[in-house]
Parts: C-alpha cells; structure tokens; sequence
C-alpha cells in the first residue's frame, strides 16, 4: 500500500508541475482568439535591439519606433476592443537569429526588427503593412574618396572589405554588386548593424550597406566619422512587422493601421517619428496618405 499510495503522489505531483509549465508557457503568449474570447492576453514581442527603432534609453527604458507602435496598439486593444494585454518583450541582438525565432516559434505575437518587406520573406512569415519608408545607402569612413560610379567599385574601395548584417536585404544587394562588378570582393556577414558601424568607423578597411534611418540616427548621436556614398541608387523599400505564419494577431494589427484613415494618418504616428527622427528625415520617411 505504501509502495502505490507513493506511486500516486508521485503522479499527482508529476501532473501538477506539468500543468504548472503548461501554464507558464501558456502565459508567454495568447492567440488572438483567446485574448478576445477573455478580454485579456498577453503578447509575446520577439524585437532586435537596433537605434532608434527597439532600444533602451538612459532611463532604462525600453522605447523606440517600433516599440512605441507596439505599446500604441496595446491602447488601442483596449479602447477598441476592451482587451487588456500584456506585452513580454525579449531582445536578440543577431538579425538572423530574431527573424529564425519569429519564423519558428508558433509562441510569438510579433516580430520587430525593422525588417524590409520582400517577396521571399512573404513566403516564410507573415507582414503587418508597412510603417515606414526606407532606403538603403552605401557608407564607408570618411577618409575613404567618395565612389562615383559603381562600376569602379574594385578600383576605389580595392583591399577593403564588406561588412553586412546577415540575412538582410543588404546582404543581396552586395551580392549583386560582386556578382556584377567586384567577383573577388571579399564579404564578412555579421549579427547586427550595430557590428556594422563599429567595423566601418574603427577602420576605413571596411565598407557596407545600412538603412538610411539607422546611419542617421547614429550620426546623430555618436558623430562617428562616417559618409555615405551615392553611386548605387535604390527604390523605396518598406519595413514592417513580421508574425509566425500560423499567428492570428496579424489581421487585428492590420486593422489598427489601416482602419478609417489609417494609423500613419494619425497625431499618434507622428508623436512617435518625431520622438525619435528629425524632421527632415521624417519628410523622407514617413508613410502619407
């Protein structure tokens, strides 16, 4: 008896600290559906630790373009639709690692890492609509002479290597230009564009693509010496967040943005550019309606 009165406790126990996970797991993240069925959830935000789009200030706080829209959506469950949610943020600080995560796990809500909207992409995750203009631009330190045609491109930049953030859209456009005009370029992928700037100010042996958002906002606050140049020109690309192809919260953040005239549209919308861009780049990259 004694022998099966432990057998049983040892079950029961072993059902309890199983339910227990299942509830904390359960907790880092609601469907949709649930969240609306019980007018509360909680959302999983995967975000990228990128100046100025998901950062923490010097008050410890967690902010940002990106982070802003997010916790603007969360007022905006609430008033809209009477849900309280909870936002758990968790950092990464390797692109490729972040957008493989939000890919992967059925458990995130949402991705934020300034991610470009591309067709391939579009066929692994989910887009919410875009939130921002962007393009990328070319820059190297400023001791470097300034590339005038990018054909010569192994002339000028010759024993200098590309740094770009891998798994990016950057990392296929300096692949067009090896393929094209460089074929011994020599290219080193790393996590962040963080890592990028660090690589191409500490050394005029390094060149790479950023966003134009990122290297302003850099220049801004740290005067790295560093210049872009013009000799590859590039269309409009867009950012956006990303959601697991099997999450449900992309549609209602879609209805966010977009309804009546849109959040773009919105006093709110330019709040959050303005707390983090200048105004002669919110006038480049601002979405208008």
């Amino acid at each position: 008896m004694k022998i099966i009165s432990k057998a049983i406790l040892l079950f029961a126990f072993t059902l309890i600290t199983l339910s227990a996970f299942a509830q904390k797991d359960a907790a880092l993240s609601s469907t949709y559906a649930t969240a609306w069925a019980q007018k509360s959830g909680t959302m999983n935000v995967q975000y990228l630790n990128n100046f100025p789009f998901s950062y923490t200030n010097a008050e410890g706080e967690l902010t940002g373009i990106e982070i802003d829209i997010i916790k603007q959506f969360a007022v905006w469950l609430k008033i809209k639709k009477g849900i309280d949610v909870d936002l758990k943020f968790e950092s990464s600080d390797d692109f490729a690692k972040f957008y493989e995560k939000v890919r992967i796990t059925k458990a995130v809500s949402v991705g934020a890492g300034s991610v470009a909207v591309t067709s391939d992409r579009a066929r692994e995750i989910k887009y919410s609509s875009p939130y921002l203009k962007n393009k990328p631009v070319l820059v190297s330190s400023i001791l470097r002479s300034t590339l005038t045609d990018v054909r010569n491109i192994s002339k000028e930049f010759n024993g200098m290597t590309a740094v770009i953030v891998k798994g990016s859209v950057h990392e296929k456009l300096i692949k067009n230009i090896k393929d094209n005009y460089w074929p011994d370029m020599k290219v080193e992928l790393v996590e962040s564009p963080a890592v990028v700037l660090d690589k191409i100010s500490g050394s005029n042996k390094y060149f790479g693509y950023l966003d134009l958002i990122t290297y302003w906002a850099t220049i801004q606050k740290e005067s790295k010496p560093l210049k872009i140049h013009r000799a590859t020109q590039f269309d409009t690309e867009y950012f956006a967040f990303i959601f697991p192809k099997s999450s449900d919260w992309a549609t209602v953040f879609n209805e966010f943005f977009d309804g009546g005239l849109g959040f773009p549209a919105s006093d709110a919308y330019m709040d959050i550019l303005r707390k983090h861009l200048s105004s002669e780049l919110i006038n480049s990259v601002a979405l208008t309606y």
